[in-house]
């Protein structure tokens, strides 16, 4: 029984296979096809993309927020350890004056 190259493809891929260029470029010109043809609004791709950006934008400075304020926290509990509170408390106070600067 031979086994057909499409079914190979397919094995090849669900067993973890990469990607060869011509596949990259089967699958762009696939969704070039699908924004040319009008099978997506042009109108809807842009206010997607316009969205999901400013959500990235706004998720990272968020994240960032939260990773500084995880950061001063850790410093300040550990900070009034006796043997390294001193090293903390310089980072402590380095980090503050990072963050207080414009």
């Amino acid at each position: 029984m031979a086994v057909k190259s499409s079914d190979k493809k397919a094995a090849e891929q669900k067993s973890g296979g990469s990607l060869k260029p011509a596949d990259y470029e089967k699958i762009g010109r696939s969704i070039e096809s699908v924004v040319i043809h009008g099978h997506y609004s042009k109108r809807r791709l842009f206010l997607f993309n316009t969205l999901r950006g400013l959500f990235f934008g706004l998720g990272s400075a968020i994240g960032a927020t939260v990773i500084v304020v995880v950061i001063v926290w850790l410093l300040n509990v550990f900070s009034e350890i006796p043997l390294i509170g001193d090293l903390f408390e310089s980072a402590r106070t380095t980090v503050q004056e990072v963050n207080s600067t414009p």
